[in-house]
């Protein structure tokens, strides 16, 4: 599939299943950017994929995320990867696990 002059956000995506994802639109021909909370892995992705843009924020701050994204949008696509994994059962997980 051709991403060719296609603008990717993709929320998580310093690490697991984002980054994967990120390097797929990069090969595809897309222009990615990568939101996550974690600077360190945005570092690392960056150096791996340096026509990837990072975004380092945190989704819980709407305004630092609002702020941060208008600098960058408008966007063709979001992949919206952010989230939790609670390594427990999940019959027992409880909402500040998640929360």
């Amino acid at each position: 599939m051709d991403f060719i002059g296609k603008r990717i956000l993709v929320t998580g995506g310093a690490q697991g299943l984002g980054r994967s994802t990120v390097g797929k639109f990069d090969a595809a021909g897309g222009k990615v950017f990568a939101l996550d909370k974690d600077l360190v892995e945005l570092e690392t992705l960056k150096a791996d994929l340096p026509n990837v843009t990072t975004i380092g924020v945190d989704l819980l701050n709407w305004e630092a995320t609002r702020i941060e994204l208008e600098k960058f949008g408008p966007f063709d696509h979001l992949v919206n990867n952010a989230g939790v994994c609670p390594l427990e059962n999940f019959l027992e997980t409880q909402e500040e696990d998640v929360n």
